[in-house]
Formats: C-alpha cells, sequence, structure tokens
C-alpha cells in the first residue's frame, strides 16, 4: 500500500511537472512586467511622472471622445436634458433613464446657454470632470502616502479603460465618480476632526453626490459602515458622521421613490448568476492583496476608510460581472495599486493587472475605432 501511494504521488509529480513549468515562466515575465513598471515609477521625477499620466490620460479620452460612435445611452441623457428645459421640474418625475437629478438639470443648464449642443459637444463636459477627477486621485495618493503614490495613482487612473470611457462619454459617470471621490476625501476629513464645519460639508456633498446619481448613496451606506465600526473613535464623532450621511441622502428620498428601479432590482439580485464571477472576485482579491501589502505605508484614517470606499463599486457591480467597472476605476484601487508600484510590492500581481489593463484598453479602443459605441 504505501509503494502504491508513493508510486501514485510520482506519476502525480511528473503528469503536472509540465503545468508547473508553465505557471512558472508566465510568473517570470509577469514580474518582470510589475518590475520595470515599478522602476520607471520610481525613477521618473514626480512632475514628469504627472506630465505622462496628464498627457496620456487626454491623448486617449480625446481620440475615444472623436472616434466613438454616439450611443443610445447618450442620446437619453440628452433627451432628458431637454425635456427639463421644455417642462421644468415637472419632467424629473418623467426622467427616464436618468438617475438622478442634477445630471439632467445640470446638462439643461449647459443646453440653455449653448442650444445646439449634442451628445458629442456634452461628452467635452464629461472630460473636463474627468480630468479633474485625476487631479483628485493625485491628491488622495499624496495625502495618503506621498507625492510619487499619488502620481503613480493618477497614471493608473489616467489609463483605466473604465475611466478613460467614462471620460469621453456624455453619459454623467465622470462627474459621478469625481463627487464619490470628494465624498470620500471629506468623510476623512471628518474621521480626523468631526468639528461642525467639517460635518457639515460632509452633509452637503453627500446630498449633491447622490441626487447627482442615485448609486451613490451606496457608498454613503458603506462610509457609514465605517464610522459603526471605527471603535477608535469616540461616540459623538461615530454619530456625527453617520447623521451627516443619512442627512445627504434623505434629501434624494423624493428622487428615489419617483425613479426608475432597475438598480434596486440588480442590487437586490435579479442577476445572482453573476455574482460568482471569476472577475469580480479576481478584482476583490486584487484589492485585498494589495491593501494588505500597502496598508502600513498608507496614513492610517487612508489606509482604514480605503477598503470601506472599495466596497461600494463591488457591491454596486457584483450583479454585472464586470471586472472592468471595479479594476482600477475606483479611487480606492487607483491608490493602493500606486502604493504597490511606488513601493515595489507584489510584481507579479501588478504586471497581470498592468497586461489586463493594456489589453482591456487596446480592445476597447479597436472596437470604438471601428465603429461600436461607448457602453456605460
Amino acid at each position: 500500500m504505501p509503494r502504491a501511494k508513493a508510486e501514485a504521488r510520482a506519476h502525480l509529480i511528473v503528469s503536472t511537472r509540465p503545468a508547473y513549468a508553465a505557471a512558472g515562466w508566465i510568473r517570470a515575465r509577469l514580474e518582470f512586467v510589475g518590475n520595470a513598471a515599478s522602476r520607471v515609477v520610481c525613477e521618473l521625477p514626480v512632475p514628469a511622472l504627472l506630465a505622462v499620466a496628464a498627457i496620456a490620460g487626454l491623448a486617449v479620452r480625446v481620440a475615444v471622445l472623436r472616434l466613438a460612435p454616439v450611443s443610445v445611452h447618450e442620446t437619453h441623457y440628452l433627451h432628458d436634458a431637454q425635456r427639463v428645459l421644455e417642462r421644468g421640474g415637472a419632467a424629473l418625475a418623467l426622467r427616464g433613464s436618468v438617475h438622478g437629478w442634477l445630471a439632467a438639470l445640470g446638462y439643461a443648464r449647459i443646453l440653455s446657454i449653448w442650444p445646439n449642443a449634442g451628445e458629442v459637444e456634452l461628452r467635452w463636459v464629461q472630460l473636463a470632470f474627468s480630468l479633474a477627477s485625476l487631479a483628485l486621485v493625485f491628491a488622495v495618493g499624496r495625502a495618503a502616502a506621498s507625492p510619487r503614490v499619488g502620481a503613480a495613482a493618477a497614471l493608473v487612473h489616467a489609463l483605466t479603460p473604465s475611466t478613460v470611457s467614462y471620460g469621453a462619454s456624455a453619459e454623467p459617470y465622470a462627474a459621478h465618480l469625481l463627487l464619490v471621490g470628494l465624498l470620500t476625501v471629506a468623510y476623512v476629513w471628518t474621521v480626523r476632526n468631526a468639528s461642525i464645519g467639517r460635518v457639515a460639508a460632509l452633509a452637503a456633498l453627500c446630498a449633491l453626490a447622490v441626487c447627482h446619481h442615485l448609486v451613490a448613496a451606496v457608498n454613503a451606506l458603506t462610509l457609514a459602515g465605517h464610522a459603526l465600526a471605527d471603535r477608535r473613535a469616540s461616540a459623538r464623532s461615530r454619530v456625527a458622521r453617520v447623521l451627516a450621511l443619512a442627512a445627504g441622502v434623505a434629501v434624494a428620498l423624493p428622487m428615489a421613490l419617483g425613479g426608475n428601479p432597475g438598480h434596486a432590482l440588480h442590487l437586490l439580485g435579479a442577476s445572482i448568476p453573476y455574482f460568482f464571477s471569476v472577475a469580480v472576485v479576481g478584482s476583490i482579491v486584487v484589492f485585498a492583496v494589495l491593501w494588505d501589502e500597502t496598508a502600513a505605508d498608507l496614513d492610517p484614517a487612508w489606509a482604514a476608510v480605503l477598503p470601506w470606499a472599495f466596497v461600494a463599486p463591488v457591491l454596486f457591480w457584483l450583479p454585472y460581472g464586470r471586472l472592468q467597472y471595479l479594476l482600477p476605476g475606483s479611487l480606492p484601487m487607483a491608490v493602493v495599486l500606486g502604493a504597490a508600484l511606488a513601493r515595489r510590492r507584489r510584481p507579479a500581481m501588478i504586471g497581470a493587472v498592468l497586461l489586463f489593463v493594456a489589453l482591456n484598453l487596446l480592445s476597447d479602443l479597436t472596437a470604438w475605432s471601428s465603429g461600436a459605441p461607448i457602453e456605460g
């Protein structure tokens, strides 16, 4: 019996040796890519790294903006804005595909100033919000770790397929990313000092973000979860944060009650088969591993809040099973990836993520240039 077991074990080793060799070869190549990227990030001066992020991000967004045909979703937002402009506030109850009042009102205001604006013209508005998000990601990375980490995070954010498509589409998602990023910043400020002014600013930014796009309520919910779990803070600070977020979400209740329930149905499990997709699980694993590797290098407040902020897009996009919305399209993922690049952590994983981003971006650019519309 022992001899039979030994023979079976030897056969297993021999039969799996090619697979182990192939896995080792792949890992070595991914480590090479990750180390090369980290070397560039660490050796370039921070201003040069920022310039690369800004120029590359702007160039690819303008290219997509000009190449990609108008999608039906962009047309819906334009029509909703025209309806608001024609009928006023009464049109908000009939907003159809619009997920937030402020998006429609903002576009209506633009149309009142620029009557001939169409979907392509509205794309430039989102491009401006997308570039502002790059500045925000840099500022957060600098505050959480160092200017180099901020510049690396901005570069990652600049070339991520989801943020590229958001920044070149008339759908108001670039503005949404900017607003939820600002909401996260305001929350961290209150974690450090829950003064009346900072709590009021948190409530105002929460209301602004949720009224612009209802899914920002998911961000507010996860941040409130952090406040409740933050045992190191005083009870007064925790209650103040929760109340501020609740007040911000409450402002948008009329909009939510009169709105399109489509996203709520997804969150309730209308797309259960996607819940356990490899893409979603892979994204969560990447964030968890990189956060664990870099948390000690981050400011304590940011290190504690980033996982909670990352949970928000995971909860929202989980039913859709779309990895491009999770990797590294959110501010938390960009920051931990930037920290891993700047600190030379987990090169094989970094190489795999960069390969994924490059292939996804190349695939999207090819599709857009061949006539496929931007799909948000």
